[in-house]
This record gives C-alpha cells, structure tokens and sequence, in this order.
C-alpha cells in the first residue's frame, strides 16, 4: 500500500467557494466566491488564480457561454458577462424579495436552471414566527 501526499492547488482563498466550471478550451478552472460577488479563474498549469469579475450582488452560479464570456446568476438577475466582464442584464425578478439566486447549470441544449434560496436576514426575522 503507497501513501500519498495532499497537495494545495487552488487557492482562491473565497469567503464562500461554489459552482466550479471547468473550461475544456482554455483548460481552466472558475468559480464563485458567493458574498463577495466575486468570479474566480484557476489555471492548474501556471498555478495562477484571478479574479475575473466583481459584481455588486451576491453571485450564486456560472456557466460558460457557447460564444465566450460567461453567464451568471447574481442576486435576482441573470447576467451575460463577456470576455472583459462587462455585464448585461438579461433577465430580473425584482419580486423575489427576501431570496437570490444560487446554484445553477446549464442543460444539453444551453437552458440555464438556477435554483434560489433565502437570505439570511429573512430567515432571522421569520424564525420565531409561527408558521
């Protein structure tokens, strides 16, 4: 039996670390770094990490877009993010009020799922509510 030893490879160093996206053609690693509203960008083979993009509102998901750029759910909005992080809103739901958006994915034929959840300030105010 051989052991082996952990290596550290990316250190993002998030607040909240979620939705990893791998990028076949550049052969690099994103991520989103939840609170802070942060995209990240791992290269295993340089071993850099970058922010790619800072958004005012809590980023919940990513995906990469067919054409370049990336499309990513931020507070209560979809937004498609072009390969210099310029942000375009393409959908809202500015009545979602107490949620924002989170995990999500694309499907087979490009359709994005993005599921919500509740903020945490909402959930402290309803706790003791009866229900």
């Amino acid at each position: 039996m051989s052991s082996l030893d952990a290596v550290l490879a990316f250190d993002a160093r998030m607040e909240l670390g979620e939705s990893p996206v791998w990028d076949e053609l550049t052969r690099t690693l994103y991520a989103v770094d939840i609170l802070r509203g942060a995209i990240v960008r791992f290269n295993p083979r340089s071993g850099s990490t970058e922010t790619v993009a800072e958004l005012d509102e809590p980023v919940g998901s990513i995906a990469l877009r067919r054409d370049g750029g990336l499309v990513a759910a931020a507070g209560t909005a979809v937004l498609l993010l072009d390969e210099q992080a310029r942000a375009t809103v393409v959908a809202e739901v500015p009545e979602a009020r107490g949620l924002r958006f989170n995990d999500g994915v694309c499907d087979a034929q490009g359709r994005l799922w993005v599921g919500t959840i509740a903020l945490e300030e909402d959930l402290d105010r309803t706790a003791g509510q009866a229900r």
